[in-house]
């Protein structure tokens, strides 16, 4: 099964609708998707459907802004990074402000009650959004399941960081495109030998997943940045 992990659409900063997203994923002939929503699962009914429609598998998932604890005069605590949570039956219980390194364990164990698995996205980007994550997830043994060593929105330095990393500690691979625009969707993708959803997500568990995809420069990313937030504004 080849299957992009990583995907937003426009319920939280993404172009494309889950019906957009479907249809573009059976053109490129991939399995399924994953939609992965900045703190939001608002997506996921007509994504099933969407994929269902096309006969593809999809993986209900959220990527999950973690920040600091809020200190005297700050509206919200300082951003750490984000974790994707993927393959979750349900949405987890905890409020989006108590989304911080102090309740990191308890975002872990209920995403892992519900089935799900905890990926670090992007792990060692460098520009827009530094992740500061996985250092604080290992300082604190806290349990996660694979790394994104490939991400659509990564240059080739800060992916082959991701790698090294990854094979350092024997962590599982995962890539996904990051995809907020339309063309980026299905650029890069997770193959597994798997027949099914639940097959395909103990491959993943166990290393067998890999990356694959498309290594884009600076100068493409940053237009697709730039492309999604125009659209963005025109809409």
């Amino acid at each position: 099964m080849k299957i992009d992990l990583h995907i937003h659409s426009v319920y939280s900063d993404g172009c494309c609708s889950p019906e957009q997203i479907a249809s573009r994923i059976k053109a490129l002939g991939l399995s399924g998707f994953a939609l992965t929503d900045h703190d939001s699962i608002s997506g996921w009914t007509r994504a099933k459907k969407a994929a269902r429609d096309l006969e593809l598998t999809f993986i209900p998932g959220k990527e999950i802004v973690i920040r600091e604890p809020i200190r005297p005069k700050e509206k919200k605590g300082r951003k750490v990074g984000e974790i994707l949570a993927l393959f979750l039956d349900e949405d987890i219980k905890i409020k989006k402000e108590e989304q911080n390194i102090s309740n990191l364990h308890e975002i872990a164990d209920q995403i892992h009650d519900r089935n799900g698995i905890i990926a670090v996205p992007h792990p060692f980007s460098i520009f827009f959004r530094t992740q500061k994550i996985i250092y604080y997830l290992a300082k604190n043994k806290i349990k996660f399941d694979a790394i994104e060593t490939m991400n659509g929105r990564c240059n080739a330095f800060e992916n082959a960081k991701s790698m090294d990393y990854a094979s350092e500690y024997k962590i599982p691979q995962i890539g996904g495109s990051d995809a907020h625009t339309f063309r980026e969707i299905g650029t890069v993708y997770t193959f597994a030998d798997a027949n099914n959803i639940e097959d395909y997500r103990k491959a993943i568990k166990k290393g067998f997943g890999k990356p694959i995809g498309i290594q884009k420069g600076n100068i493409e990313i940053n237009l697709n940045r730039l492309n999604g937030r125009i659209i963005r504004f025109l809409k």
